[in-house]
């Protein structure tokens, strides 16, 4: 057999086990299974690439709101919260927005030279470096998909990502003609991680409302991540009861499942068991030793199809994207080959293997990414292995840290909308958050709430009617998470400092009785009701802040004691009318109090 004909199709791995016997057959398997093709690599890093700049751009918007000393969330803010974790940081050197300007611009530089493919080995380390002090540096902003993105660029850092489609295969011909795979521990551990995200979030999710078919019900519910028309379409659909019958209802809690909430729509209930389902069966698809490019394909296409549904119903920023860019990293050979996009080195074997020490370093941090998520699942399961201390700073340090309750054990129950009433130094009334006046309605307190009453007219009480598309309020994923978690005790502290942050942008714009003196932070708290009953809707006082006093507190008690903040999905951000600080070149400063509005995500 000619050389030649031998890389004809060196997707297909059958030519290797003929004449091979058994262990032929296995390395076969182990190279279909842990194998990734080069390129799928390479539009994983030119999607990568895109993701990087799209969230550089996004956060620019907010460069004095979230990275300066003189924003809504200053180096002293986070400094108050550290631990005893090791984190790494460049974002924290200073506390001005030039500086940080300047290191979303070297940022960007970098990306794109990832995008193109250009010195793809430094690029991809000095992004992982960038993503990960960025992360330091805004923690309380963080969702799933930025744990999933600096993963991603870690992982590829022992991956030859730049093999296709880059500049650097253009002006390296051994690199573009060294193999169509590549097979080592990295490859192993990057289609391990992927499904750990899936498998151990599926463990996780052990609450009810996973088990009775009511999750999406409350997660599409949840009205700061909704998205019309889509949670509409699901949220009304026929419940449950209605569509199979009280006999076919009863038949299957008793034969089937103990378990199926009757009052759920069925749009609803069907996404539910979908979902946990897929969650468990998708991950086992990659590595099953039969049928394998054909199950890889589905399981991939599958998770796409799913982060696609995510997009569609929920405001979650770019989680979905960054995953769908993560498993296209996984398509295998075939399915490129199909496309017409075919790939023949022209070396006799078409894998590239990793010497014994690149191998070595990426074991040892899957055992630790391995150890790490068993230790998420204690509760579940007691026996799970602890991270020992001597090696948990690495994976802080390098921000391996992982933790997949997204939606786990169980979505929010409760979410709503913030009013800030704000009163002027000539004594005019102004609405913070919607803008305009705020608006005053005639007590009604039938429904059992407690009032909000308006200073010196206690026949009046705020307006609690709801916005018509909560989501839309917020200019970012940054904001909509920051904000929800100002709204939790846990980071009540942080409630000053976005107090402050808000006077001095008002008072930048604004001068003489039109400066803000006072304004309240009110929390619209909605808890979602069962399916088929209703709820009401209770003004909750979180903080009083005098911007040329002293501030206090709000009236919360114990009403936020239990919502945690879900990590690694959207939680609150801010609305339109938080912009940046008095800090930014005046022409780009709003004058209102809400953010600037940056574009969403899309």
């Amino acid at each position: 057999m000619s050389k030649s004909s031998e890389a004809k199709s060196p997707s297909s791995s059958k030519a290797k086990v003929r004449g091979g016997g058994a262990s032929a057959w296995v390395r076969t398997v182990v190279d279909d299974v842990f194998g990734i093709d080069l390129r799928a690599l390479a539009v994983m890093r030119i999607l990568l690439g895109m993701i990087l700049l799209r969230d550089l751009w996004v956060r620019s918007y907010d460069l004095v709101a979230f990275y300066s000393d003189r924003g809504a969330l200053p180096r002293e803010a986070i400094l108050e919260r550290l631990d005893s974790t090791w984190r790494f940081s460049l974002h924290m050197m200073n506390g001005e927005w030039q500086f940080q300007a300047a290191l979303f611009c070297i940022h960007a530089v970098f990306a794109v030279m990832l995008l193109v493919g250009f010195r793809t080995k430094l690029a991809k380390f000095v992004c992982w470096i960038f993503v990960i002090s960025l992360h330091a540096r805004g923690s309380i902003q963080l969702q799933a998909g930025d744990v999933v993105l600096r993963l991603l660029l870690f992982w590829s850092l022992f991956l030859p990502l730049g093999a296709r489609v880059s500049i650097d295969a253009m002006r390296s011909p051994v690199l573009k003609h060294a193999a169509s795979r590549v097979v080592s521990v990295a490859s192993a551990a990057f289609a391990l991680q992927m499904a750990y995200i899936y498998f151990f979030t599926a463990i996780l999710k052990s609450g009810r409302p996973w088990k009775d078919g009511s999750a999406v019900y409350y997660a599409l519910s949840i009205d700061y991540f909704g998205k019309q028309p889509f949670c509409g379409m699901v949220l009304g659909t026929t419940p449950v009861i209605d569509v199979l019958g009280a006999d076919n209802h009863a038949w299957l809690v008793a034969n089937v499942w103990p378990m199926i909430h009757p009052q759920v729509p069925w749009g609803a209930s069907a996404l539910t068991f979908g979902t946990v389902i897929f969650e468990w069966v998708g991950p086992a698809l990659l590595f099953l030793p039969f049928w394998r490019a054909p199950l890889r394909t589905l399981s991939v296409f599958g998770f796409i199809a799913m982060h696609l549904g995510f997009y569609a119903g929920l405001e979650i920023g770019l989680f979905p994207w960054i995953c769908i860019a993560a498993w296209i990293a996984l398509i295998p050979g075939p399915f490129w080959d199909r496309l017409g996009w075919t790939d023949s080195p022209t070396v006799k074997r078409p894998i590239r293997r990793e010497r014994w020490h690149h191998n070595a370093f990426a074991f040892f941090f899957l055992l630790l990414v391995t150890n790490w998520n068993m230790s998420t699942i204690r509760k579940q399961l007691p026996s799970a292995p602890i991270v020992p201390s001597e090696v948990r700073w690495v994976g802080h340090l390098l921000r391996l840290d992982q933790n997949w309750n997204m939606f786990a054990p169980y979505p929010l129950k409760d979410d709503g909308w913030w009013v800030m009433p704000g009163r002027l130094v000539g004594g005019n009334e102004v609405d913070l958050w919607g803008g305009g006046e705020p608006k005053w309605v005639p007590v009604d307190d039938s429904d059992g709430h407690k009032p909000h009453l308006k200073s010196g007219d206690d026949s009046l009480e705020l307006d609690r009617t709801q916005p018509e598309l909560v989501s839309a309020m917020y200019p970012s994923q940054r904001w909509r998470k920051y904000m929800r978690n100002i709204w939790l005790k846990k980071y009540k502290g942080l409630r000053l400092y976005y107090g402050k942050h808000v006077c001095r942008q008002w008072n930048a714009e604004h001068r003489g009785s039109e400066r803000l003196k006072s304004f309240k932070m009110v929390y619209m708290k909605q808890v979602t009701p069962k399916p088929g009953e209703s709820g009401r809707i209770d003004p909750v006082q979180i903080w009083n802040h005098n911007c040329f006093g002293k501030s206090s507190g709000g009236s919360e008690k114990k009403e936020a004691k239990k919502t945690p903040p879900i990590k690694g999905t959207p939680i609150k951000a801010s609305t339109k009318k938080l912009v940046p600080d008095v800090a930014v070149p005046k022409e780009t400063t709003p004058v209102t109090a809400r953010p600037a509005e940056a574009p969403s995500p899309k």
